[in-house]
């Protein structure tokens, strides 16, 4: 059953009512930058979360105000359940977002039984990280982006690899691949639901995803770092997506160097990418993202060595010490996607990275208990402001391929599944 309501602006006083003299309204609150009294302008901005509000028996109330101190925690909101109404209050624009959510996964169960809440996030960012597949509809993309809102991410990284068509990859492109349009569909729903979209590119490994010309590969798995017509490809390809998405941050992969899984297996790889390149290709595709004002996000397991972290799954930890040395060289102001997906006790590497001067995305997948207790060490390592998390989900998960997953280790079987419980525990911290 479908539950539709309306939105309504309150702009009259409130004293005498629940609120108390505690609640103050201004009729032209501006809340980040739009007038608060013209509220089309955020539910037109925002359209796959306000779109479906129209007229109903109970009314939405979205109350600005500015003057609580409780509401001064970022993206915190309260919510007041009365007879004539639900009113969510904030003083800011993601609030009122994030105080919607609970709203709509309650109601859509049958009714908004909630006389009061306040909440509010312990991460900052909470975001999903998304494999676009050409087999998978671009309905089940939007569905598991609705989802993540529901759920309170604000942010998601969609990853690219030969999966959709620009001119700079045409020829490496994959069959049945989204188009350029197609992707930007995706992305303009994902923006519409208020979460911030950063870009993957698999540049420097993975190299089977993206540049497949064998004269510009050091390996089969690596392109060749010292070759200019590399950067050609690279920065055309980036320049694409920049025109797509115009996104703050772009995701640059960089994982898995020499090879994967374990350190026996690693050992195999042939031809392996010295240091100095590695180093190299990070600073030039760092140094071109920052000319066009842009962050610059990567994977971490390169700079993390079993040898320093006995205690954690090897899977997960593909450096050693002399890609460990690169830290001291490399800018701070990278971000680091920090992924651990079997580990359920020890996240040392979080607190390794923050002391190197880093900020961290933790990026579990599927383990309930590794979830909990990564998300807690970021936590007790940064600040609010600083705090940030990861929710990978995979070919299987978005697939929803149980045994395949069940194989690895995992207890959440689908994308569905990982939004809703890491997405959960993202927001309370634990």
């Amino acid at each position: 059953m479908k539950y539709l309501f309306h939105i309504l602006l309150l702009a009259i006083s409130l004293e005498g009512s629940i609120f108390k003299e505690s609640v103050k309204l201004e009729k032209d609150l501006k809340i980040d930058g739009l007038s608060i009294r013209d509220w089309s302008g955020i539910s037109e901005k925002y359209s796959a979360i306000f779109g479906d509000f129209k007229s109903g028996d109970t009314p939405l109330v979205l109350v600005p105000n500015r003057d609580d101190k409780e509401l001064e925690r970022m993206g915190s909101y309260k919510i007041f359940g009365r007879n004539d109404g639900v009113f969510i209050i904030s003083n800011s624009e993601r609030g009122f977002i994030n105080g919607i959510s609970p709203f709509e996964r309650t109601i859509s169960k049958g009714k908004f039984s909630y006389r009061y809440i306040y909440d509010y996030p312990t991460v900052r960012k909470r975001y999903l990280h998304l494999n676009l597949l050409p087999n998978i509809e671009i309905s089940t993309y939007k569905s598991q982006l609705k989802l993540a809102q529901l759920h309170r991410f604000n942010g998601v990284v969609i990853q690219l690899k030969d999966k959709v068509k620009f001119k700079t990859n045409q020829k490496w492109v994959r069959k049945n691949s989204f188009t350029k349009s197609e992707f930007k569909e995706i992305v303009d729903y994902a923006k519409s639901l208020g979460l911030d979209v950063i870009p993957e590119i698999k540049l420097l490994t993975h190299q089977n995803k993206f540049i497949k010309d064998k004269n510009l590969l050091l390996n089969k798995h690596t392109y060749d770092p010292r070759k200019e017509e590399v950067y050609d490809t690279v920065f055309a390809m980036i320049d694409e997506i920049i025109e797509v998405v115009n996104p703050k941050t772009i995701h640059i992969g960089h994982d898995e160097v020499h090879g994967y899984r374990n350190e026996k297996q690693r050992e195999k790889v042939k031809n392996k990418l010295p240091h100095h390149l590695f180093e190299k290709n990070i600073l030039k595709v760092y140094n071109y993202l920052k000319s066009k004002n842009i962050e610059t996000l990567m994977w971490a397991d390169m700079f993390l060595s079993p040898k320093r972290f006995p205690e954690m799954n090897e899977k997960n930890l593909h450096g050693d010490l002399e890609f460990e040395k690169i830290l001291k060289r490399v800018p701070k102001d990278i971000l680091f996607a920090d992924w651990h997906y079997w580990d359920r006790k020890e996240f040392g590497t979080v607190k390794f990275l923050k002391d190197n001067g880093f900020k961290v995305f933790g990026s579990p997948w599927g383990v309930k208990e590794g979830i909990r207790n990564f998300t807690a060490e970021i936590v007790k390592n940064y600040e609010f402001e600083d705090r940030m998390m990861l929710s990978t989900t995979w070919v299987g998960a978005i697939a929803s391929k149980r045994e395949k997953l069940q194989k690895h280790g995992l207890e959440l079987f689908s994308a569905e599944e990982i939004i809703e419980f890491n997405g959960d525990i993202f927001w309370n911290g634990e």
